[in-house]
């Protein structure tokens, strides 16, 4: 009882006068009952030793902890996004609207036919997760209501109730987010963003009212044999996969890694990528209009959008060439319409020339991008050697721009990027000394490197004293 009246003091809003509740002798109190399972931590707060403060908040979280098999799961994919927030003692939908802004795996599963799910369960019921719904409460309402009215959602109890906590949370003023450190970086206090903090506010709100819109079943007690395979795992972000499951009823998810799961329970399952796909095919959404949603979409960081010039266009025109959802989707979309992707790109970077840090991400996300979609290291050099060589020679490439390019390249490619370099600028040089002699050339070759630094800039050099 006294666990519960300290959490309700603590975590509720003041709205009245607080000066007759002494937190200092509850806690106290507390601690003295519950010397061994205390779940506060008194610490000795330094207010004029920022980096004292923090590294005692980060040594009572237990950090440094090793995330790395955490980092790299949420990075490709193969790691449910709600595990990741449990894990981070987050509640689901919190955990998902503060990644916002990250990669969301919502595209079909290899070997899974999506469209044919979709177009079964269209006009029935089927169950919707937190993660499909908060793409609801992002996209444009014509848009979502459009996708969402083909079926029948049903959701659980337990993730309504989880996006209404999360809400609560996301109202209340914590000034930041701490950060604890892992093998890999160190702890962290972010400020809040005033801006994004209230654009939180505004998307917590909406996801709510897309759950009241829904069918709710409650579902505490998860005992299909997958779910309960998964042990402690298991939780809130479990629950709408194990009503699907035991329930027979499509599921609609934009988590990948979730959606495996319940796929591998012989339940059809798909997410809103698939759901686009499929209006666009039966007529429900015309060209025009699905390319718009589907831009929005990856504006909103969905990974897994049918790669269409148009769409992709208009996504890159949502913020002016810059480097957010749709390098995205570009980057974790897989080799197909590689050329296509590859021109996008390419002129992402003409478009972003006068701003060095978005013509960097661009430039590194191009020369990862190459690299990871050829077939073997050999083929991977030759993809590095053919963008330097294009943007060695592309109309806005300077002696000022340069260095951003190679910078971008060398952190994409530290061990091999040399190689490349030198070839495509042998390249590059050959052409201007076939068209403009060895005089006008090696003038124009040594003005655009002027601005590199001097081992780099050797390496071009070298390439000219060689001709």
């Amino acid at each position: 009882i006294r666990n519960l009246a300290i959490g309700a003091v603590t975590m509720a809003p003041i709205t009245e006068d607080s000066s007759s509740v002494n937190l200092a002798t509850l806690f106290e109190q507390y601690e003295n009952d519950f010397p061994e399972g205390n779940a506060f931590f008194r610490i000795t707060v330094d207010t004029e030793d920022r980096d004292a403060l923090i590294a005692q908040l980060d040594a009572a979280a237990g950090g440094p902890r090793d995330t790395t098999a955490i980092d790299t799961g949420l990075r490709n994919g193969t790691l449910p996004v709600g595990l990741a927030a449990q894990v981070a003692h987050r509640f689901y939908a919190e955990g998902l609207m503060l990644r916002r802004r990250a990669p969301r795996f919502a595209g079909p599963l290899a070997g899974v036919d999506e469209l044919a799910a979709v177009a079964a369960a269209v006009g029935s019921t089927v169950v919707v997760d937190t993660t499909a719904l908060l793409t609801m409460a992002l996209l444009p309402e014509d848009a979502a209501n459009l996708l969402a009215g083909r079926f029948v959602l049903r959701s659980t109890s337990q993730q309504l109730l989880d996006a209404n906590a999360s809400r609560e949370s996301l109202s209340r003023e914590a000034g930041g987010q701490f950060i604890p450190s892992s093998t890999e970086r160190g702890a962290e206090f972010v400020p809040d963003d005033p801006v994004e903090r209230e654009a939180l506010r505004g998307i917590s709100q909406t996801l709510v009212e897309w759950f009241r819109r829904t069918e709710r079943v409650s579902n505490r007690h998860q005992d299909s044999e997958l779910i309960v395979a998964l042990g402690e795992a298991a939780g809130t972000w479990t629950s709408a996969a194990d009503l699907a499951i035991k329930q027979g009823l499509a599921f609609w998810c934009d988590d990948a890694a979730t959606r495996r799961i319940v796929s591998a329970a012989g339940v059809p399952t798909f997410g809103t990528p698939a759901v686009v796909e499929q209006a666009r095919i039966a007529g429900i959404a015309d060209g025009a209009l699905a390319d718009s949603i589907d831009a929005a979409l990856i504006h909103r960081w969905s990974v897994g959008v049918v790669y269409r010039a148009p769409a992709y266009q208009l996504a890159l025109d949502i913020y002016w060439g810059a480097a957010h959802g749709i390098a995205a989707a570009i980057r974790y979309g897989g080799p197909i319409d590689a050329p296509g992707k590859l021109s996008l790109m390419l002129s992402a970077m003409g478009r972003t020339s006068d701003r060095p840090e978005e013509l960097q991400r661009w430039v590194y996300l191009a020369t990862e991008y190459l690299s990871e979609v050829a077939s073997d290291s050999d083929a991977a050099h030759s993809n590095r050697v053919i963008l330097l060589r294009t943007l060695l020679a592309a109309p806005w490439m300077t002696a000022a721009t340069l260095p951003f390019v190679i910078v971008a390249v060398k952190a994409a490619a530290p061990d091999t990027w040399r190689e490349a370099f030198r070839a495509a600028f042998q390249l590059v040089f050959k052409t201007l000394v076939d068209d403009y002699g060895f005089d006008i050339a090696g003038s124009f070759g040594l003005s655009l490197i002027a601005n590199l630094e001097e081992a780099d800039r050797l390496v071009a050099v070298s390439v000219i004293i060689e001709r």
